[in-house]
């Protein structure tokens, strides 16, 4: 048989076969010991997780450095071979970059094994939170495939003289997200590459600007 005695405004009295007594839920006594024990409790975690992985987590800083050293070096060395074999500058950014974070991907993912943590959760996780941020920058990534499209099929390169859109300039760089156009009065238009990919254009190719000083 349980009994209720009513004590005070604050305090709760339920007579059990050992008598315990409960604060009113909202007391600042109750509020105070919830966060007496959580936080204590969480900054134990962390320090017991820290003591236990520390060489692991010293171990995977340093492996991260040194693939950043090996992504930067193979980079620098495939730019070289890259601009021996006379492929097109945006080419030979595109793979020097793309391999460039596949090496720090790979490493990056040796690194949070070396700490111990699950890597099948966590690109679990990148999946759907990738599936996510392409819903939510399609023109972002619309940009990106147009780039891709310019830099493989080759409508223009750099050097040349194009017109499209209303615009028209000497293309400076073509980027994976936009193209740069030299005006003829040396101001420079900035074209998203998804407003180049399908529409009409104008290739002049390599033209000479000369520039005439009048008195």
């Amino acid at each position: 048989m349980y009994i209720f005695t009513y004590l005070s405004p604050s305090l709760l009295c339920i007579s059990f076969p050992h008598a315990i007594l409960f604060p009113e839920e909202g007391h600042p006594m109750a509020d105070q010991q919830a966060s007496g024990l959580k936080s204590p409790e969480l900054t134990s975690k962390i320090i017991l997780y820290f003591v236990e992985h520390g060489m692991q987590i010293l171990t995977a800083i340093v492996i991260m450095g040194i693939g950043l050293l090996i992504a930067r070096w193979v980079g620098n060395i495939m730019q070289r071979w890259l601009a021996k074999k006379a492929f097109d500058e945006p080419v030979s950014t595109l793979i020097v970059r793309g391999l460039r974070l596949f090496i720090i991907a790979f490493i990056g993912i040796m690194a949070l094994g070396q700490m111990g943590i699950q890597i099948t959760p966590l690109i679990a996780g990148i999946g759907v939170a990738g599936v996510g941020a392409s819903l939510a920058m399609q023109g972002l990534l619309g940009n990106l495939v147009a780039g891709l499209t310019i830099i493989f099929t080759k409508p223009f390169t750099i050097g040349e003289y194009i017109e499209l859109l209303g615009v028209y300039g000497q293309v400076t760089d073509i980027a994976l997200f936009s193209t740069t156009l030299l005006h003829a009065d040396n101001s420079h238009v900035i074209v998203p590459n998804r407003k180049i990919v399908g529409e009409i254009l104008h290739n002049y190719g390599k033209i000479r600007q000369l520039d005439c000083p009048l008195a």
